[in-house]
């Protein structure tokens, strides 16, 4: 597969939703990172030995500067440790519904613009992500709306979803990058 299209990962983030709904409980950011991984192996448009997690990805100038999740076919070259040459990137980030003090949400809350600005050096041409698990509703509607500011303000490409419970079920909160808008 070429490129991974917003529709197709849309469709794979409602299969995590759905999980959610079924009683599912994330404990931690690698389990949201896990379910991506599985729903990804599960999809027959997608190859199986293309999704890769806590990867190096072509694409980035730094050896150490790691993705959560690529989709792309490996390259190795002999002068560099194998890499992934990505059609689609996702950063994720993760507040439980429990575990989690005040602080420790407000430094979330930082990670995802970090995130922002490291998707953004990469330069990327291709279908970039994050997605933030909100068990405790933290992302309200005022920081979502920071959040999308500051990334229309460095990267209007990044697709972000918050994935947070209305009503007592789980829903995806899907803000289009500037490039999807219709």
């Amino acid at each position: 597969m070429n490129n991974i299209s917003v529709r197709k990962s849309l469709e794979t983030i409602d299969k995590i939703i759905e999980f959610l709904n079924n009683g599912y409980t994330v404990l931690l950011e690698s389990d949201v990172v896990g379910l991506m991984m599985h729903f990804c192996l599960s999809d027959p448009e997608i190859e199986n030995n293309q999704v890769h997690i806590d990867t190096r990805i072509k694409q980035s100038k730094k050896d150490s500067q790691k993705i959560d999740l690529a989709i792309g076919e490996i390259c190795k070259q002999a002068e560099t440790r194998p890499r992934v040459d990505a059609n689609a990137i996702y950063e994720f980030k993760s507040i439980p519904e429990s575990g989690f003090n005040d602080k420790q949400k407000r430094i979330r809350f930082g990670k995802i613009l970090e995130d922002i600005l490291k998707i953004q050096e990469l330069k990327l041409a291709i279908s970039r992500w994050i997605v933030v698990y909100d068990g405790v509703g933290y992302f309200d509607e005022e920081r979502r709306g920071q959040i999308i500011e500051f990334r229309d303000k460095n990267d209007e490409g990044i697709e972000i979803v918050f994935v947070q419970k209305e009503n007592d079920n789980w829903v995806r909160k899907y803000y289009p990058s500037l490039q999807n808008k219709d």
